[in-house]
C-alpha cells in the first residue's frame, strides 16, 4: 500500500439547495458537490433528462448537407450502402441507419468488415466490389475519418461519401462529401464525446425530422445507449443524457433480437444496471467480430423474427464462450512476457505471433488495468507479413497522440486517447517496439503514488439498501462519471476464502453488521481475523441467492497487528439429536445443509443463501474452515448449534458420479449452465475441488466446459475422447478430496470449544 494516496473528502458545508435537489440526501449531495456539481442548475441537469438541454441537429457541420444528398438518393432509388465497424459501436450503428434508412426506400445494403483479411476501417478492395455492385451512395459509420485514400478510390469511381464517425481528427481529412464527427466541436462542447452510433443518431435523427417522422428516432435510443456503454465514452453531457433516454429500452427492451439475447444472459443474472449491460450484453456482440464475423449481432439488432433471433443468440453466445477462454489464455502469456521482460518500462509493447487479434483489446484493457500503465498488444496475421495490435491506456497518459509520434513506422492507425488500433510491417516491428519504449520513457511522468479519490467516509453500518438505492439515482456510472468510492476505518474481516486464483471473498463488519465483500487480484494470504480500513464500492451480490448488497474492496490497509473480535455466540453440540428432534426443537432456526440428497419438509439454506439469524443449524458438514467461518460470520447467530447428522462421507467414485448426475441435469434442464458456488454446495465440496473435478471429467473426454470471470460455467457433453495422460489430473483431485475429507471428518470429532476457536481464530 506504501504506493496509495487517499484523496479524502474535505468536509464542507454543502449548499441546502443541492441538499434540496437530491430529496434531502447528504451523501448524494455530498457526492455531487465533490466531484463538481455544485449548484441547483448543474445537478439538475445532471439528475433530470427534462432540464437538459440537448444538442440541436443544426450543431453539426454539414448535416443538413448530408440529408439533401440521402433525400437524393432515396427519391432517385440510387444504391446506398452503410459501411459500419465491427465492434459494438460499430454494430449498433450499423443497425441503426441501416433499419432508418430501410423505411424511406428498398436500396440499402451495409458491410461489417472482417477483421481479419480487412482490417480495421474501410477497405479498398470491398470499395471496388460495391462499386460493380451499383453502389452510389457510401454512408460510414463508427469509421471513415482516417481513410484518406480509400475515400479517394471511392470518389474516383463515382461514388459519394458521408462520414459519421467519432474518433480523433486526424492531420489530413478524406475528401469526403460530408463529415458529421463530434470532435469537429469545440472541445468543451456537451456533444464532444459522442459515440459512433450517437453521431449515426444524429444523422438518422435530421433525415427523420425532414420526412415529418421525428418520433420514430426514439426506437434507436437502445441501440446509443449500449453503444455509449460498451465503447467506454465519457458519461457527461449529450452521452449522459441519450444513455439516461434510453436506459429503460435497454434494460426493458422490445427489439426481438435484445431479448432473446436476455433470455441466455438472465439465466445467470438480471440485467439490472449498466454494469451488467457493460460486462454481459456488450461483450456477447463484440465477440462475434472478435472471433468470426460482426454480420450476425448487426442481423441480430436488425431482426423482427423471434426464431431467427434465437438461433443467431445461440451462435454468438457460443462464440463469446470461445472468446473467453481465448482471452484468459493471451492475458496469463501476456502476464508471463512483462514479468520477464518488461517490469521496468513506462509503456507495455507486447508481440506474440500468435496471439488471436480478435481478443487484443480486451487483454490490453486487462493489462493495463493490472499494470496501471498504457499498454500495446501485436500479433502477426495470416499473410505472415503484417503486424496488426490494440493500445489501451490509463486515464493521464494519450495512446493516440503516443503513437502518432511513431507513425512513420505504420501502415494504419486510428482511434483516441484511452484506446487506439493500429498495424505495420513484420520488418519494422523491432524499431516500432524500441521508438515507443523510447518516446514513453522521455515523456511518460510515473507518479510516485497512486491518488485515490475518496468520494464518502462512512461507518460500515451505514452501508444499507436504502444507501445503495440512492446511490442508483447518480447512475448510469462509467468512464468520466465512475462509481462512488467509500472508506470505512477499523473494519473487521470475519472470514476470507480464495475461490479461484486471486479472487477473495470476504465477510466484513462488526459485531452486529456483517457483508459480503469480493476483492480481485489479491494475494493468497488468508486475512481472515484482522482489522483493517478499506476503499470500496457498493453493488450486488450477484453470487448469492438473495441478491443482497456486496462491497467490492479496491484497496486494504492494515491497522497495526490487531485481531478482530471472532464469534460471540454460544455453540450446542446436538450431534445426538435426530432431524426431527432439531426440527422441533428450532422451530425459528435456519438449518444449513449442502449435498445433493433433498431433505424432505424442511427448508435449509447452502453457503450461497445464508443470511443473519439467530439460530444457525448445522446439518452437513462444511466442506472447510474458510467456508464455515463464512457461514457462521455471514449468520452472526446467538446460537450456533451443531448437528451433521446428514453428512454423508462419500468416495471420489461416489463424488465423480454424484457429479455426473448434476451435470446431467444442468445440460438437459438448464442448457448447460450452472455457477460454481451452486455445484460445489450441491456437492459439499471446495470451490476448487470443483474445477479439479471439471478438470478430469474434460480430460477424459467426458464432458466440454467452459468459465466466465464471473463464474458462471457452461457444461456440454465431451467427446469420449482421452485428451492427455490422467496421472497429474487424478492425482490433484484425489489430494483435494482428501483434504476436504480430512477436515469434515475432524471436523465431526471435534470438541465445542474447539470449533468455537477454530471459527473465531486464524
Amino acid at each position: 500500500m506504501s504506493n496509495i494516496e487517499l484523496n479524502l473528502p474535505k468536509i464542507e458545508k454543502i449548499p441546502n439547495e443541492l441538499i434540496e435537489a437530491v430529496n434531502g440526501n447528504k451523501i448524494i449531495a455530498s457526492i455531487l458537490y465533490n466531484r463538481g456539481i455544485t449548484d441547483l442548475d448543474k445537478a439538475k441537469e445532471f439528475l433530470d433528462t427534462a432540464a437538459y438541454q440537448p444538442t440541436s441537429i443544426e450543431e453539426f457541420p454539414d448535416i443538413k448537407k448530408a440529408v439533401e444528398r440521402l433525400n437524393f438518393a432515396i427519391k432517385n432509388n440510387e444504391n446506398i450502402l452503410v459501411y459500419g465497424d465491427y465492434d459494438c459501436d460499430g454494430i449498433t450503428s450499423t443497425a441503426l441507419l441501416v433499419d432508418c434508412f430501410k423505411r424511406f426506400t428498398g436500396n440499402v445494403t451495409y458491410h461489417v468488415p472482417d477483421r481479419f483479411k480487412e482490417g480495421y476501417g474501410m477497405n479498398s478492395e470491398v470499395i471496388k466490389k460495391v462499386k460493380e455492385k451499383g453502389v452510389n451512395l457510401i454512408v460510414t459509420c463508427d469509421c471513415g475519418i482516417s481513410n484518406v485514400e480509400e475515400i479517394s478510390l471511392a470518389k474516383e469511381l463515382g461514388i459519394d461519401v458521408i462520414i459519421t464517425d467519432h474518433h480523433t481528427i486526424p492531420d489530413e481529412l478524406p475528401p469526403a462529401d460530408v463529415i458529421l464527427n463530434p470532435k469537429l466541436l469545440s472541445e468543451n462542447h456537451p456533444a464532444y464525446n459522442l459515440s459512433g452510433c450517437g453521431m449515426a443518431y444524429y444523422l438518422a435523427k435530421a433525415l427523420l425530422e425532414e420526412w415529418g417522422r421525428g418520433e420514430v428516432i426514439e426506437e434507436y435510443l437502445d441501440l446509443v445507449s449500449l453503444s455509449i456503454i460498451a465503447d467506454v465514452v465519457p458519461l457527461h453531457g449529450e452521452n449522459r443524457y441519450l444513455f439516461k433516454k434510453g436506459i429503460n429500452k435497454l434494460l426493458y427492451p422490445t427489439r426481438p433480437g435484445l431479448k432473446e439475447l436476455y433470455k441466455i444472459i438472465e439465466r445467470k443474472t438480471k440485467v439490472e444496471t449498466e454494469e451488467e449491460i457493460a460486462f454481459q450484453v456488450a461483450p456477447r456482440l463484440n465477440a462475434a467480430g472478435r472471433l468470426d464475423s460482426a454480420v450476425k449481432p448487426v442481423e441480430l439488432l436488425l431482426s423482427k423474427d423471434t426464431n431467427k433471433a434465437s438461433k443467431l443468440v445461440t451462435e454468438i453466445n457460443f462464440l463469446n464462450t470461445q472468446r473467453k477462454v481465448i482471452q484468459e489464455n493471451i492475458i496469463n502469456e501476456a502476464v508471463e512476457l512483462v514479468e520477464k521482460e518488461k517490469k521496468d518500462k513506462k509503456i507495455l509493447v507486447l508481440y506474440k505471433s500468435d496471439w488471436h487479434q480478435g481478443v487484443l483489446g480486451i487483454a490490453a484493457g486487462k493489462i493495463c488495468e493490472l499494470y496501471k500503465r498504457p499498454v500495446i498488444m501485436l500479433s502477426l496475421k495470416e499473410d505472415k507479413e503484417t503486424i496488426t495490435g490494440s493500445a489501451r491506456s490509463t486515464e493521464n497518459v494519450n495512446i493516440y497522440e503516443l503513437i502518432k509520434k511513431c507513425s512513420n513506422f505504420l501502415t494504419n492507425f486510428g482511434g483516441h486517447s484511452q484506446a487506439a488500433g493500429l498495424s505495420l510491417n513484420k520488418d519494422k516491428l523491432n524499431d516500432f517496439i524500441k521508438e515507443m519504449e523510447w518516446i514513453a520513457e522521455d515523456s511518460i511522468t510515473e507518479d510516485e503514488k497512486e491518488i485515490i479519490n475518496i468520494d464518502i467516509n462512512l461507518e460500515l453500518e451505514e452501508v444499507t439498501e436504502a444507501l445503495y438505492k440512492n446511490i442508483r439515482k447518480l447512475a448510469p456510472y462509467g468512464e468520466g462519471f465512475s462509481k462512488p468510492l467509500f472508506y470505512s476505518e477499523n473494519v473487521e474481516i470475519f472470514s476470507d476464502r480464495v475461490i479461484k486464483e486471486k479472487h477473495h471473498q470476504m465477510v466484513l463488519g462488526t459485531e452486529n453488521s456483517r457483508i459480503v465483500a469480493v476483492k480481485w487480484n489479491e494475494e493468497n494470504k488468508d486475512l481472515s481475523g484482522r482489522k483493517v480500513n478499506v476503499v470500496y464500492s457498493i453493488g450486488r451480490d450477484n453470487y448469492r441467492a438473495n441478491n443482497n448488497i456486496k462491497l467490492t474492496l479496491e484497496h486494504l490497509i492494515a491497522v497495526g497487528a490487531e485481531e478482530a473480535s471472532g464469534f460471540a455466540g454460544s455453540i450446542i453440540d446436538a450431534r445426538n439429536y435426530s432431524l426431527r428432534q432439531l426440527v422441533d426443537r428450532y422451530k425459528n432456526g435456519t438449518f444449513f445443509y449442502e449435498g445433493i440428497k433433498r431433505i424432505e419438509d424442511i427448508n435449509t439454506v447452502d453457503r450461497s443463501e445464508v443470511t443473519s439469524c439467530e439460530e444457525l443449524i448445522l446439518l452437513s458438514v462444511p466442506a472447510s474452515s474458510e467456508i464455515l467461518r463464512e457461514i457462521v460470520s455471514l449468520a452472526n447467530p446467538k446460537k450456533l448449534v451443531l448437528s451433521f447428522n446428514q453428512y454423508e462421507p462419500k468416495s471420489l467414485n461416489e463424488i465423480i458420479n454424484d457429479s455426473l448426475r448434476i451435470i446431467k441435469t444442468v445440460i438437459n434442464k438448464y442448457k448447460g449452465y450452472i455457477d460454481l458456488i451452486k455445484i460445489a454446495s450441491l456437492l459439499n465440496q471446495e470451490e476448487t475441488a470443483i474445477l479439479c473435478i471439471l478438470e478430469f471429467l474434460k480430460v477424459k473426454g467426458l464432458i466440454k466446459y467452459e468459465m466466465s470471470e464471473d463464474y458462471l460455467i457452461f457444461i456440454e457433453k465431451g467427446d469420449n475422447k482421452q485428451k492427455t495422460a490422467l496421472t497429474y489430473t487424478t492425482q490433484n483431485l484425489k489430494d483435494k478430496i482428501s483434504e476436504t475429507k480430512a477436515f469434515q471428518s475432524y471436523l465431526l470429532q471435534m470438541k465445542a470449544g474447539t470449533i468455537k476457536n477454530l471459527i473465531s481464530v486464524v
